[in-house]
C-alpha cells in the first residue's frame, strides 16, 4: 500500500494540475523523498495508509461532483470507504471538501441538478451507513465514554515529524504554492489553505487552545501532510523549471531524468524506512507462535512484555503482541483498541502493564489477579522486554513449558 501511494500521487498531482510534469514530481516526492509514506511501513499504521491511498480519488471526485451524476456517485461510494477506513481522514477531506464545494458554487446558482447529484451521492453512501452503526455501537461510543471519563488531554503537535530534513523544505515549497495560489484567488489554494488552518486548530499546531482536543490528533495531521503537499509542491516545482528557460518548456523527459536523480540521492533514508528497532518477530519467534497455536486451548489469555507506547497506552515490546494474529490467542495487552474498555477494566490493564514495566513486581499479589483475569500462560519473545525468563524460573507460581532459541512459554500453576 506505501508503494501503491506513489502512483496515485502521480496520478492526483497530473488530474489536478494538467501537467504530467508535476505528476512525475509529486510521484517522486511521496515514493522517495518525503519520509512518509514509505515510514508508515514500519509505523504499522495501516488502516492510514489506506485511507491516505483513497484520498486522491475522493479529492477529484470532490473536486467534480457538483458538475457530473457520475462523480457525485464515485464520491458517495469513496466516502463510505472511507468512513469505514478511517474516521479521521474522513474528518479531514471531508473539511477540505466542504470548502472546495463552497468555493466552486460561489456565485453560482444550485439549480435542481445539483440537488439530483446530492441525492446520488448520499445513495452511494448508504450501503456503508449499517455497518457505520454497527461501528459505532461497539467502538465509538465505548471510546467516548472512556475518554469523558479519563478527561481529555491534548497532546504536543509532534513538529519534528514536519520540520525535519528533507520534509521541511518540500512543505515550505507546497507554503509557497499555496499563498500564491490564495494571492490569485485560486478556490482551490483557498480551499486547502483553510483546512490546513483548520486541522493545525484541531490538532493543536496552532497557539489557540482546541475545544475538541484529539478528535484529530497531530500525529495523524504531521503523518498525511504529505498528500496535502503534492499539487501545490508539483506545480510550483513546474512553475520553477519553466523559469530556469524562458521562452520553453522543460518537457517530460528532462523532467523525468531531474526527479529521478533527485530521488536516488534519497535512496538510502528511504531504506531506513523498515525501522529495525519497530520489528516484534524474529524467525526464531515462529516456532513459538505454531507451538501456542497447537498446544494451547484457543480461549486461553497470556500475559505479554509491554513498553508505554503513548502516555496512558501500552503496547506490546515482543512477538506476544502478535500472538492474536498469528495464533488466534488473547492477551493482556491487546491492540490499541483496548482503549475502548470499561475505564476499571482499562485501569487495571494499565496498572499491571506498567508494574512490569518499571518493576518491582508484587508476584504474590498479581498473581493472584492475573488468575482471576483469567490469564493463563506467560509468552516471553525473542526480542524480549522488562519480563524476562529468569524473573520467572524457579518462581513456584510458574512453569515452563517450552523454550527454543531464547523464546520462552511459561504456565501459571493452579493454586
Amino acid at each position: 500500500m506505501s508503494g501503491w501511494s506513489a502512483i496515485l500521487a502521480y496520478w492526483l498531482v497530473r488530474e489536478w494540475t494538467a501537467d504530467a510534469r508535476a505528476g512525475l514530481v509529486g510521484a517522486g516526492l511521496a515514493g522517495l523523498i518525503l519520509t512518509f509514506p514509505g515510514y508508515l511501513l514500519s509505523w504499522s499504521r495501516f488502516s492510514l495508509v489506506a485511507g491516505l491511498d483513497l484520498l486522491p480519488a475522493v479529492l477529484l471526485a470532490g473536486r467534480d461532483w457538483v458538475r457530473s451524476e457520475r462523480a457525485a456517485g464515485a464520491l458517495g461510494i469513496l466516502l463510505a470507504g472511507l468512513a469505514l477506513t478511517h474516521y479521521r481522514l474522513l474528518v479531514m477531506g471531508g473539511l477540505f471538501l466542504g470548502l472546495i464545494t463552497a468555493f466552486s458554487l460561489k456565485g453560482v446558482s444550485p439549480g435542481p441538478r445539483l440537488g439530483m447529484r446530492f441525492v446520488v451521492a448520499l445513495g452511494a453512501f448508504a450501503p456503508a451507513i449499517p455497518w457505520l452503526i454497527l461501528a459505532a455501537s461497539r467502538f465509538l461510543v465505548p471510546a467516548v465514554r472512556v475518554s469523558l471519563a479519563a478527561g481529555s488531554r491534548p497532546e504536543p503537535f509532534p513538529w519534528d515529524l514536519i520540520a525535519r530534513w528533507p520534509d521541511g523544505a518540500v512543505f515550505l515549497l507546497a507554503l509557497g504554492g499555496v499563498l500564491a495560489g490564495i494571492r490569485r484567488a485560486r478556490p482551490h489554494a483557498l480551499a486547502l489553505g483553510l483546512t490546513l488552518l483548520g486541522l493545525g486548530f484541531l490538532a493543536g499546531a496552532l497557539p489557540i487552545p482546541s475545544p475538541l482536543p484529539n478528535v484529530v490528533d497531530g500525529v495523524t495531521v504531521a503523518a498525511s501532510l504529505w498528500l496535502a503537499a503534492l499539487v501545490p509542491a508539483g506545480a510550483t516545482v513546474a512553475w520553477l523549471l519553466d523559469r530556469v528557460r524562458p521562452g520553453s518548456k522543460i518537457g517530460l523527459p528532462g523532467v523525468g531524468a531531474l526527479v529521478l536523480v533527485a530521488c536516488c540521492s534519497q535512496v538510502g533514508r528511504q531504506l531506513a524506512a523498515v525501522n529495525p528497532e519497530l520489528v516484534l518477530v524474529h524467525p526464531a519467534d515462529l516456532p513459538a507462535l505454531a507451538w501456542v497455536q497447537a498446544n494451547t486451548p484457543p480461549d486461553v489469555k497470556f500475559l505479554i512484555n509491554g513498553f508505554e507506547w503513548r502516555p496512558g497506552f501500552y503496547a506490546g515490546a515482543d512477538a506476544g503482541f502478535w500472538l492474536p494474529a498469528a495464533a488466534g490467542r488473547t492477551t493482556l495487552l491487546p491492540t490499541l483498541l483496548y482503549g475502548n474498555l470499561p475505564t476499571e477494566e482499562f485501569t487495571r490493564r494499565n496498572r499491571i502493564a506498567r508494574e512490569l514495566a518499571g518493576g518491582p513486581v508484587d508476584w504474590g499479589r498479581l498473581i493472584p489477579e492475573l488468575r482471576a483475569l483469567k490469564v493463563d500462560y506467560v509468552f516471553i519473545g525473542r526480542r524480549g522486554g522488562p519480563l524476562t525468563a529468569g524473573k520467572l524460573l524457579g518462581h513456584p507460581g510458574f512453569e515452563p513449558v517450552y523454550h527454543q532459541a531464547g523464546v520462552w512459554v511459561f504456565r501459571l500453576r493452579p493454586p
